[in-house]
């Protein structure tokens, strides 16, 4: 927090929470995790600030699977998070 501010972290978790919410309304734009991961065509990705949100986009859910860093490996990430998926989470 020394360096994020308090502040800054409500603000950041705001716009992550009002992604989630867009994500459920069907208002963000996402994409298919396929572009990373051949498979992965149900997990999506919406960007989200720094961070990437993984989702799997059920016709009667929307269950948030993962939040990954812009920075972070997404291809590694997608196929450990669609490993899961195949043994059901």
């Amino acid at each position: 927090m020394k360096n994020f501010g308090l502040r800054q972290a409500e603000r950041y978790e705001a716009e992550l929470l009002s992604r989630c919410k867009g994500i459920l309304n069907g208002t963000v734009h996402s994409r298919r995790c396929a572009v990373l991961v051949d498979d992965a065509d149900d997990l999506r990705l919406a960007r989200a600030g720094e961070h990437f949100l993984v989702f799997l986009d059920q016709p009667d859910e929307v269950i948030i699977v993962d939040i990954l860093h812009s920075h972070s490996d997404l291809h590694r990430h997608v196929e450990v998070l669609l490993a899961l998926k195949t043994e059901g989470f």
